[in-house]
């Protein structure tokens, strides 16, 4: 299995070859917003089709479903994950939410299937497209936490005002 990862002008190089037995593959981007996903993209879209490295393709973010065109047209499968609804989003000037929304089109109908990992946006592209997609919520549940929070106290964090991560590299 094959990741992409971007590294950024002035960056050091790649931290890791390789995570839990899947190959990392860096590609160099640029430090404009919105822009480092398409370049970092497109040279990861264009090195899976010319070298042949992937039959199933999973795109993150509907903003990568114009290369989901790319992939299909070369025979790959492809899943897109779809996060949100990025063009109702304030940080986006016009043209970037007229990408999105020119996206949206394209995550409906191009992808061999779609994922969302929250309702909201499931609902409304189900809604708005008339097709049924996929929920796969990332996460877990988590328990109620035990009343006794002393633990909490001694280290000076709120009761709710906290939550746990694992990090990827150690």
């Amino acid at each position: 299995m094959l990741a992409y990862s971007r590294i950024y002008p002035g960056d050091k190089d790649a931290l890791h070859t390789e995570y839990e037995g899947v190959k990392i593959k860096y590609f160099s981007t640029v430090k404009k917003a919105g822009f480092d996903t398409l370049v970092h993209s497109a040279k990861a879209t264009f090195d899976v089709i010319f070298r042949n490295t992937a039959d199933v393709v999973h795109l993150h973010s509907g903003a990568n479903s114009i290369w989901a065109v790319f992939l299909r047209i070369a025979g790959k499968r492809v899943v897109i994950s779809q996060f949100a609804m990025d063009w109702k989003r304030d940080k986006w000037p016009w043209y970037g939410k007229l990408f999105y929304i020119v996206s949206n089109y394209l995550t409906a109908y191009c992808p061999n299937a779609v994922a969302f990992d929250n309702v909201f946006t499931k609902e409304y592209f189900e809604k708005k497209f008339n097709r049924t997609y996929q929920f796969i919520p990332y996460g877990s549940e988590v328990k109620t936490p035990p009343p006794n929070i002393d633990i909490l106290n001694r280290i000076g964090i709120e009761k709710g005002e906290y939550f746990v991560c694992r990090a990827l590299y150690p």
